[in-house]
């Protein structure tokens, strides 16, 4: 039997906490989660699209559940303007995080959000004083069957609502264990993520070709052939390289497409 978990759903209408719909087996589809909760409020889900929240990506209905196991689901009418997505929160693993967080370790305030791995919350990740500092953001259901988040004592309704009052009030969260404050400044963007990524691709490909003593294949010949891979920092992120020069990038490289034309 499939382990059941719970999935963070934002109804139409619903201005308080998402609420806590509960996923028995990845095998079921997004309707099948959220329409049992959505007929007892009498929403319709036919008038309605389903998109990521955090990303703010448009999904399908017949989409199974295991995809949005590691994020949260916002229901609204087909009508409405496109959500715009959370910034600063991610879907990476702590290894990950950490060795993002550590490029910009010399400055204070860098931060991202990312679900735990270990149980149903999430983990606020922080650069301070030369450190990543990590902070369990503690999630629970209340009697009415939605959720309340908490880094301290102060509890929130959304997700959302609880960044905005660490970020946009400057409001520092206190360490216990090491008594020092920490202020959120800049969250870790898609784009600086793969910024990140590419530089360490290009840095690891490099001390491969210096390693294998083939440097001088970069610069025989023009041209090459184009590969896609799996990027080895991010299981969901694939980048394309080219086999004569090394030449790595996130977006499809023109030459590839003339490539497939000429296939």
């Amino acid at each position: 039997m499939e382990e059941s978990f719970y999935v963070n759903v934002h109804l139409p209408g619903d201005k308080g906490s998402p609420r806590l719909c509960r996923a028995w087996g990845s095998d079921q589809s997004i309707r099948d989660l959220v329409e049992p909760m959505a007929s007892s409020l009498k929403i319709s889900v036919e008038n309605c699209s389903v998109w990521l929240y955090f990303t703010g990506l448009s999904i399908n209905w017949e989409d199974s559940t295991d995809s949005v196991r590691f994020e949260e689901v916002v229901v609204l009418p087909t009508s409405s303007a496109d959500p715009p997505g959370l910034d600063g929160v991610h879907i990476l693993t702590g290894k990950q995080t950490r060795k993002l967080l550590k490029k910009k370790i010399r400055e204070d305030g860098w931060y991202l959000i990312r679900p735990s791995e270990s149980i149903l919350s999430y983990v606020l990740s922080v650069t301070a004083g030369g450190r990543v500092e990590q902070f369990r953001i503690e999630q629970r259901n209340t009697a009415s069957g939605t959720a309340a988040f908490r880094i301290t004592d102060l509890e929130f309704p959304r997700l959302s609502l609880l960044l905005r009052h660490y970020t946009e009030k400057n409001t520092p969260i206190v360490h216990r264990e090491r008594n020092v404050e920490i202020v959120l400044r800049q969250p870790l963007q898609e784009s600086d993520i793969n910024k990140i990524l590419e530089d360490s691709i290009q840095k690891r490909k490099l001390k491969q070709q210096q390693q294998s003593g083939d440097m001088g294949r970069k610069s025989r010949g023009k041209g090459g052939e184009w590969k896609e891979a799996e990027s080895p920092d991010r299981s969901h992120k694939r980048y394309f390289y080219n086999t004569q020069t090394q030449e790595t990038t996130f977006e499809r490289p023109q030459g590839m497409q003339q490539q497939q034309q000429q296939e």
